[in-house]
């Protein structure tokens, strides 16, 4: 066993501990798939059927990591699938949208941090009896995989998605990936 892979499962051991009694674990970055996203925080993480949650009540936002996806299909050029992938999670986003009654205040953005590497996001805003709620959308793809984080909050979506993107286009892919 690698020094690396027995770090890892002393990592998971101690967040598994973690998750069965309910108590906040600080992390300075979270993986899903090939991907590490470096967006640290104290969070409670319950685990679902489909999605793992992280809360982070001090800031006030709950993650979502969903499920890594891997396009099926013919394997066609990266920057191709990445395209293809960008268009699919686009019109989706803004499907959710506009079923839930919410406003874009961030239109859908791609920013490639590589050249097999791109992040897509957008910021949508709901109003609420409690004030204005967002949802800030995340992906990361590489044209193979792609993994999708939504974060939830209160406030301006506008400036929560300030202040997320820039921890979101600083996804790396995680070490000991076969793709580095």
């Amino acid at each position: 066993m690698t020094r690396f892979a027995l770090l890892l499962a002393i990592g998971f051991i101690a967040v598994s501990a973690a998750y069965a009694q309910g108590e906040k674990v600080h992390m300075k970055s979270f993986g899903i798939g090939s991907f590490e996203f470096p967006i640290p925080g104290n969070y409670e993480i319950k685990q679902g059927p489909q999605a793992t949650e992280l809360m982070d009540k001090s800031a006030g936002r709950t993650i979502t990591v969903g499920t890594v996806l891997r396009p099926s299909g013919n394997d066609p050029a990266v920057a191709e699938a990445i395209e293809q992938i960008a268009g699919l999670t686009e019109r989706s986003w803004q499907r959710f949208a506009q079923t839930e009654g919410g406003r874009v205040v961030v239109p859908f953005r791609r920013s490639d941090i590589g050249p097999a590497l791109s992040v897509l996001s957008m910021a949508t805003e709901f109003t609420t009896a409690s004030g204005a709620e967002y949802y800030i959308n995340v992906a990361a793809t590489d044209g193979s995989e792609i993994a999708v984080v939504t974060i939830e909050g209160s406030g301006s979506a506008k400036v929560a998605h300030e202040f997320l993107l820039p921890l979101a286009e600083a996804v790396r892919f995680a070490p000991g990936d076969r793709k580095r």
